[in-house]
């Protein structure tokens, strides 16, 4: 207990190292996980492996999140609500991998669509409302032109890549399939531009916060950007 305590003053009293600490659980994860999928030959192992992984990944980043915005709430009431309402996307999310899991592994077949179509997408809409909900510096009317007019040819340039690589070969290919079908594989491409649209507003706002207290938003940033491109 005594050594918790000494870790846990140390990590109050210097925040910055927080970042340390993310990076290397992340490194030690990203090798467990490359080890693992390199070390098991069989297909069904392999599934077995990532259905589980998943959801478990899943529910310690959304306590980590949820712990984040309770902590964030004494500091600033709309940081808190900006950080609970990311720690929500985590936990709709985490339940459609744990349905998704229960489904594949149980009945043995492709789980789509299902519940956990219902799930996966509200993790979209909840993200973004926490980015929007970040706390930024008040910023001058030319500022604000300025952002807008930067974000709105990004969006876009991204709408019309997304629509002749992805969304428009999508509603092509699968046009005799039912319309829930075609729906819920058009939420996933359109859930992307919204991803792209959080981060943008993430890079471009304008933070009030202090360099060490951006770590945060710099690796909720990280984490969209590889979102997006995965």
């Amino acid at each position: 207990m005594k050594v918790f305590n000494v870790i846990r003053e140390f990590v109050r009293g210097r925040p910055f190292h927080l970042f340390h600490v993310a990076a290397l659980f992340i490194a030690i994860y990203l090798g467990i996980d490359f080890a693992i999928n390199l070390l098991l030959e069989d297909e069904q192992q392999r599934l077995i492996y990532s259905d589980i992984i998943g959801p478990v990944v899943d529910f310690l980043a959304t306590v980590a999140l949820f712990l984040a915005a309770k902590q964030s709430a004494s500091h600033s009431r709309r940081l808190g609500i900006a950080w609970g309402m990311i720690a929500l996307s985590a936990l709709v999310f985490g339940i459609g991998d744990l349905i998704w899991a229960i489904l594949e592994l149980g009945p043995s077949e492709p789980p789509f669509p299902s519940l956990a179509d219902l799930f996966y997408p509200l993790n979209y809409p909840f993200l973004l409302a926490g980015v929007m909900l970040l706390p930024e510096r008040p910023t001058t009317r030319g500022e604000q032109i300025k952002k807008i007019l930067d974000g709105g040819v990004v969006m876009v340039a991204a709408f019309l890549v997304f629509w002749n690589f992805l969304i428009g070969p999508v509603v092509a290919s699968n046009a005799d399939y039912p319309f829930l079908e075609q729906a819920i594989l058009l939420a996933y491409p359109v859930g992307d531009l919204v991803l792209l649209w959080a981060l943008l507003r993430i890079i471009y706002r304008h933070s009030e916060q202090r360099e060490e207290n951006e770590v945060p938003v710099f690796l909720l940033a990280a984490s969209i950007a590889i979102t997006i491109v995965a």
